[in-house]
């Protein structure tokens, strides 16, 4: 192919692109909106932590050796129930050596120690270290844990309505109320991500069962707020200049309006509009950086 070809062949290229992006923008700049009545929920979607009521590890106060190990994975104990023994010597008596016992009832929901295998770290860790020798789950109830962004915080209430689903439980939805807000933003641990703030928040989980296990994530959305059976309109029909809104008629009249909620694809119209009315939709071109119309 010849450089003369070649750049005709570019040129026409580029004249057909700007013709299907220009009959994709009169596409989109002719589309119309009719007002519909319809209930409109405000969400929060965040993500999160399941765990129970409250967990512990066991662990010694001394070293020694896992001796009469009495409780196996998935046990239910009681408060104080005996769980293991831990000698000094493998062949010290066991009726010189005290229990290690159940602190709450709950599950084993973890075993990481076999009968005979040497401890050498005792306690003193919230967590688990590598002298525990098992975990205990109180899953009387079930919460999740999760942080909220500081443009958000202000609209979490105690009490709102909330739904989580486990990435794990695929279609599975449970509900819970938000139960918990911190009073301080959480420390960042990411030393590049110095600007994000975030709020922890607890959410009980009010319908759990037993396909729940401590430790899934999942993603809640929370209610913020809800209206029902009110006037909605989709955001790309609501135009905004300065502090004020206004659609278009079909006609291409400017007709001012008032909102109220909004969520990320409808917005509550409280005056100006009919149910029925038609708008057209914003022209993109036609509107400035910044945001405004430039009409």
């Amino acid at each position: 192919m010849t450089k003369r070809k070649a750049c005709s062949a570019l040129v026409a290229g580029l004249v057909v692109l700007a013709a299907l992006v220009g009959c994709s923008g009169n596409d989109n700049k002719d589309r119309v909106g009719v007002a519909r009545i319809q209930d409109l929920e405000q969400r929060i979607t965040v993500s999160g932590t399941l765990r129970g009521k409250r967990s512990a590890y066991i662990t010694p106060s001394y070293i020694g050796y896992v001796r009469d190990l009495r409780v196996q994975l998935g046990d239910r104990v009681k408060e104080g129930q005996p769980l293991v023994r831990i000698s000094q010597a493998i062949d010290q008596p066991l009726n010189q050596v005290y229990p290690i016992r159940s602190p709450f009832a709950g599950v084993v929901t973890q075993v990481l120690r076999r009968e005979g295998e040497f401890i050498n770290e005792t306690s003193g860790s919230t967590g688990v270290t590598s002298g525990s020798i098992m975990r205990i789950d109180d899953l009387s109830e079930f919460w999740l844990d999760s942080a909220v962004p500081e443009t958000d915080i202000a609209k979490i209430k105690i009490g709102l309505t909330s739904v989580i689903r486990p990435n794990a439980l695929v279609g599975a939805t449970y509900y819970g109320s938000v139960e918990q807000i911190s009073l301080s933003s959480r420390e960042s641990t990411d030393r590049w991500d110095r600007g994000k703030v975030e709020f922890p928040i607890s959410v009980r989980v009010t319908n759990p069962d037993d396909n729940l296990r401590p430790g899934m994530s999942a993603v809640v959305d929370i209610i913020a707020a809800k209206a029902e059976k009110v006037l909605t309109l989709e955001h790309e029909f609501v135009h905004r200049r300065d502090n004020e809104y206004f659609v278009v008629d079909t006609s291409g009249k400017e007709i001012p309006i008032e909102v109220g909620l909004s969520n990320e694809s409808l917005v509550q119209i409280t005056k100006g509009l009919d149910q029925g009315a038609k708008v057209k939709m914003i022209d993109f071109a036609a509107v400035s950086p910044s945001g405004k119309s430039r009409r």
